[in-house]
């Protein structure tokens, strides 16, 4: 509903407010991570939420592009229709298809709610990783918000271009199931010092040495059908 609202929106306040329910809503995506977690067997458990974090970041990923090259065939409210469509057809398949869980936890919401603020204190492995994965897709979220806006305003991209420059981050989700496969063999340590090392190398492509981006941007601009 949230999404056909977006969709039909007359004014600025409706689509921030349909924005809002948007991403109320999105947190299904971030439940089915650990209910996968809990479904599969603790000897494969990495592997598994590596594959559902692979779709779940390959989805990410795909829509930038895909939305970019939506809306400029068809401009943006079709877009916010279509993913309305495919949202109730998602609901529909996964009360199907998933299996029923009785929490063995008889405590109300408010007090599960409350329980995180005491995992948070009494675990430090918890607030490390917590922190870790804040920041690193605060980073990501980021980037992948003012890169479009760059592209668009400092090389003159069209919403095409951009799209195709959005596909070279697609990549990063096959990392996903390899990793749970390594997790799986005790391997976390060094594979998050790797991931740090390889999210700050690639900062520092974009940022300090400052030619991947233009680079990739300039390739892109060249090879358009309006520019040749």
């Amino acid at each position: 509903m949230a999404l056909l609202g977006a969709a039909w929106s007359p004014n600025a306040t409706m689509f921030l407010a349909s924005s809002l329910l948007i991403g109320l809503g999105s947190v299904v995506a971030q439940v089915l991570v650990p209910f996968a977690a809990y479904l599969a067997p603790e000897d494969q458990r990495g592997r598994v939420v590596g594959k559902v974090m692979s779709g779940l970041l390959l989805g990410i990923m795909l829509a930038r592009p895909v939305a970019s090259l939506v809306a400029d065939e068809w401009g943006w409210r079709p877009l916010f229709m279509g993913s309305a469509a495919v949202s109730a057809l998602l609901a529909v398949l996964l009360i199907s298809a998933l299996p029923e869980r009785q929490p063995s936890i008889g405590s109300s919401y408010g007090k599960l709610l409350a329980s995180l603020w005491t995992l948070l204190k009494e675990t430090p492995v918890l607030r490390r990783r917590a922190l870790c994965q804040a920041s690193l897709f605060g980073a990501f979220s980021l980037f992948w918000t003012a890169a479009p806006l760059y592209l668009s305003d400092a090389y003159g991209l069209s919403q095409k271009g951009i799209a195709f420059f959005a596909l070279v981050g697609v990549g990063g989700a096959a990392a996903a199931p390899i990793v749970g496969r390594y997790a799986d063999r005790g391997l976390i340590r060094p594979l998050t010092f790797a991931a740090l090392l390889t999210a700050v190398f690639g900062w520092g492509l974009s940022v300090w040495i400052g030619c991947a981006m233009p680079l990739l941007a300039l390739l892109l601009f060249l090879g358009e059908r309006e520019v040749c």
